[in-house]
């Protein structure tokens, strides 16, 4: 199935962001960060930062695995 718009649609879209003063073809800018905010990590950007500061400028946290589980699945087990 093709979710490309029609050109009906995108016609209407530019319309509807004329009538709301936005540019579609202009980007907001990306603002930098005010570096005295104090900002939260999620679990995999500390878990990262973290593996950073253990072994500086290597790619350990990168590390591309594959596993192949066969038979009947033992939830207890995973618990």
């Amino acid at each position: 199935m093709d979710k490309a718009f029609s050109l009906e649609q995108k016609r209407l879209v530019d319309v509807i962001l004329a009538e709301k003063g936005i540019d579609p073809r202009v980007a907001d800018p990306i603002r930098p960060l005010d570096v005295e905010a104090q900002s939260v990590l999620s679990f995999a950007q500390h878990r990262i930062w973290f593996l950073e500061r253990m072994h500086p400028g290597t790619a350990s946290y990168n590390i591309p695995t594959a596993l192949r589980v066969r038979g009947r699945l033992n939830i207890e087990w995973l618990r």
